[in-house]
């Protein structure tokens, strides 16, 4: 008897409630059983709902460490497809298990005894990849089909209808849910009539205590019903083929294990489109002032006032939130809030710290870091401090250099040793010549690497420091001459963050240095190429 272990896996959700995963388990055990193997309790890798194009799975990352570890002997599996349906990876999975020296069992493939046996194994293993590729054309086909035919299969029912499913295979329709369908009506009424915003739709929603069909939060949110107040669906026309899946450019979600690849969807220009006829809920004329109505909506939204503001992306609240900022339409005032009224909503926000006027705290902060800006002597141990920083650099050892060094010394005993030879006849002139040639060669690309940085090394010993005083005689004019554009360039050199609780404000930044060529002119800028960023050395905080 071996200690055995078994890997199962089924693809979709489906088939994970269909329990066919327990119909391989049920399988792979029998078969164990029929070999004289048992199956340990602990060595059962089951991989439920994961698609087999995927490598990175966690039961099959468990089964990978099993197999480094050889904690068994003997590994079980329904058919090469449950290991993946990537051919490569198949391979990559394979020669991992043969080099622990498990023994690999197939109960619907080919098993491998000898040479012919590993080429029967892995022509199985095409097939599965070439059955996965064939599997999702017909299924693409057959469901382009039925959408051209007017059928409704496997649909997802949009809020106010129900899915029912036909009396034939992949047939159904929509069934209108009157308790949906009446809060869909009001909500289009609401915006289309009244004009309300969405974020007023959502409150008075959230006040009614009236909640969305999936709510893992108990209110509305934007995107879901901005989403339902473009879908044609209600006015009696749904489409197919409007999306296709691709893989995200810019993924929210960084764990290691993903079930779906193709997780982010783009949508189809819209003559690839297939409309198909459902029972409607609004009329086309109320559909119709609804998305104007957005529009204006959209047109007329604060956010959308282009404001100046200064310090955005790098003012914080005192609780923890960003602030941003916001114009008032009655008095024109512009305010840095805490964005926690804004994530929160429309439950009640948790900070109550005052929103904080931005001009005013503009011109405090831009006061502030003109002072900041114009002291010599600040600057001058700032910079004195990088200069002892970059001096304490060159002078360690440059193992490169020597290492290059060492293979041009290598490089000339060689040319001496062929010299040698050539000298007392072991070679002919012609191959001394091809030996020489290539050992100029590489002593030529050695000598490369190590000039530049010799030379870098001397001029950036040769550091002299400025003379502050005449340098900063004009800054504060300079500065303060500086337009709006110019004043954000140097905010974002500057400033790392700014905190306040309405009242005060903490400003937390460090003085950027840019050393020009210094064979030509010294000069400090606050156009940065070079900063040196040990924050617990360079920044410091002003209360105001």
């Amino acid at each position: 008897m071996k200690i055995s272990a078994l890997y199962a896996r089924v693809s979709t959700q489906g088939q994970e409630k269909e329990q066919t995963i327990n119909s391989q388990i049920a399988e792979i055990e029998a078969k164990a059983k029929q070999d004289g193997n048992t199956v340990g309790a602990n060595l059962h890798f089951i991989d439920e709902g994961w698609s087999g194009e995927l490598l990175a799975r966690p039961a099959l990352d468990g089964l990978r460490d099993a197999i480094k570890n050889k904690l068994f002997e003997v590994l079980y599996i329904y058919d090469l497809g449950r290991l993946s349906r990537n051919f490569l990876n198949q391979l990559i999975l394979k020669n991992e298990i043969e080099e622990s020296g498990i023994k690999f069992i197939s109960l619907h493939d080919i098993n491998a005894e000898n040479p012919e046996g590993v080429l029967a194994q892995n022509v199985m293993g095409l097939f599965h990849e070439y059955e996965r590729i064939k599997i999702t054309e017909r299924m693409r086909r057959g469901k382009l089909y039925k959408a051209k035919s007017g059928i409704l299969f496997g649909w997802q029912a949009p809020y106010g209808y129900k899915y029912i499913k036909g009396s034939q295979l992949n047939t159904g329709c929509f069934k209108i849910q009157e308790h949906e369908a009446k809060v869909i009506k009001t909500i289009f009424i609401w915006i289309g009539d009244e004009g309300m915003t969405i974020r007023q739709v959502i409150k008075r929603l959230y006040d009614l205590k009236i909640m969305p069909r999936k709510s893992k939060k108990g209110y509305w949110s934007t995107s879901t019903l901005s989403k339902r107040l473009r879908d044609e669906t209600y006015i009696g026309k749904t489409y197919y083929n409007k999306t296709l899946s691709i893989s995200p450019k810019n993924p929210r979600n960084f764990s290691k294990y993903k079930r779906i690849k193709k997780s982010s969807r783009v949508m189809k220009i819209k003559t690839d489109w297939h409309a198909i006829k459902v029972p409607a809920i609004i009329e086309k004329d109320l559909f119709d002032r609804v998305q104007k109505q957005l529009v204006l909506n959209d047109m007329l939204a604060i956010r959308n006032k282009k404001n100046n503001y200064l310090l955005s992306n790098f003012i914080h609240c005192a609780c923890g939130c960003t602030r941003t900022g916001e114009g008032i339409s009655n008095t024109q005032n512009l305010y840095y809030r805490c964005s926690d009224r804004v994530k929160r909503f429309p439950l009640p926000r948790v900070c109550n710290n005052k929103g904080v006027n931005a001009p005013l705290l503009d011109e405090l902060v831009w006061s502030k870091l003109t002072t900041l800006l114009t002291q010599p002597k600040l600057a001058k141990r700032y910079y004195e401090q990088w200069v002892r920083e970059k001096q304490k650099i060159l002078n360690k050892p440059n193992t490169i250099q020597d290492t290059v060094e060492a293979k041009i010394k290598d490089l000339d005993q060689q040319e001496k040793r062929f010299l040698k030879a050539y000298g007392e006849g072991v070679i002919s002139f012609e191959q001394y010549k091809e030996q020489v040639n290539e050992i100029k060669l590489a002593k030529t690309q050695y000598m490369s690497k190590l000039s530049p940085s010799q030379s870098n090394q001397e001029q950036q010993r040769a550091v002299i420091i400025p003379d502050f005083d005449r340098m900063y005689d004009k800054m504060d004019t300079v500065l303060d001459s500086y337009s709006f554009k110019k004043r954000r360039i140097i905010v974002q050199n500057v400033v790392n963050s700014i905190t306040t609780d309405g009242i005060t404000a903490t400003l937390e930044g460090n003085l950027p240095l840019e050393i020009v060529d210094i064979s030509t002119k010294q000069n400090i800028k606050y156009e940065i190429e070079y900063r040196y960023r040990r924050i617990a050395k360079c920044w410091k905080k002003y209360s105001f």
